[in-house]
Parts: C-alpha cells; sequence; structure tokens
C-alpha cells in the first residue's frame, strides 16, 4: 500500500480543477481496474478500431478513414497511451 509520502507527492500533481484527487482514485476500484495491467508478453492484442489522421502537410487532419490493429499485424506498431490534458 502506498504511503502518506506517495499520496502528497501525487496529490501535488493533480490539476486544481481535477474532479477526483489522486487519494479518490486510489480509493476507487473502478480506477484500480482500470490501471491493472492486461496485456501478455507474447500475446497478441486486442483488436482495435481508430480513425486515421495524415499529418504530411505538417497539420494533423482525419482523413475520414479508419485503421484496424489486426491490419497491422507482421508491421512494426508502437502503441502509446497516456493524458495530455
Amino acid at each position: 500500500m502506498a504511503d502518506e509520502t506517495d499520496f502528497a507527492a501525487a496529490e501535488a500533481l493533480t490539476a486544481p480543477d481535477s474532479p477526483l484527487s489522486w487519494r479518490d482514485a486510489a480509493a476507487s476500484e473502478l480506477y484500480r481496474d482500470l490501471a491493472a495491467a492486461r496485456a501478455v508478453v507474447g500475446e497478441p492484442a486486442p483488436d482495435f478500431e481508430l480513425p486515421e489522421f495524415d499529418s504530411r502537410t505538417g497539420v494533423l487532419e482525419a482523413t475520414g478513414r479508419t485503421v484496424r490493429l489486426s491490419s497491422l499485424r507482421g508491421r512494426l506498431v508502437a502503441l502509446v497511451f497516456g493524458s495530455y490534458t
């Protein structure tokens, strides 16, 4: 279990307008479940579909098409997940 020092450091990083404090999220079963790793080395990633974007002009623009992860099987793919807020 995290100690008070861990919580204090995390609280300091919480945005002032955040609807949840770090302590609230850490106490929530839903958030703990969302944070649990499910990826297994050697197992295929779950398939999903995302909108395609083009940035060749220097501006990120939606192409109107979608890309399925399974269509990229056999190619090198990097998936980056995180919050940019």
